[in-house]
């Protein structure tokens, strides 16, 4: 029996855009279940941001989308992911049209190497 592949993404849908959609479907795509791990309301405030909406209707209207299969609370408390990557651990770790090379935290790449899990940086707008 073939293993079914698991992709995970993150962001903080605060609030929730066609970027982000575009990221989930074309996420979704590269295995056979997407988890999506949304950022705490903690986080948000660490990014400098006031919640738009909480981390509970953040989830809901996440885990509404076609495409997601698991919705994941962040145990982080940076603004990373990388507790969350560890708990989850994905196959596949999958990111947006504004992640690269160059603005990827060090701790997520070192998790991600630990755990195995294949990056795919540059999905969406």
């Amino acid at each position: 029996m073939k293993k079914k592949i698991s992709v995970a993404v993150s962001g903080y849908f605060n609030p929730l855009h066609v970027g982000h959609l575009e990221m989930m479907e074309k996420a979704k795509k590269l295995g056979d279940r997407l988890v999506v791990i949304v950022n705490n309301d903690y986080q948000v405030k660490l990014k400098g941001s006031v919640p738009f909406l909480s981390q509970t209707d953040r989830m809901k209207i996440v885990s509404a989308i076609k495409w997601v299969d698991k919705v994941f609370l962040s145990i982080d408390e940076d603004p990373s992911v990388c507790r969350s990557l560890a708990k989850v651990k994905p196959d596949i770790f999958a990111q947006g049209g504004d992640r690269s090379a160059g603005n990827i935290p060090a701790a997520e790449t070192d998790v991600c190497h630990r755990f195995k899990i294949k990056r795919v940086d540059g999905l969406g707008k």
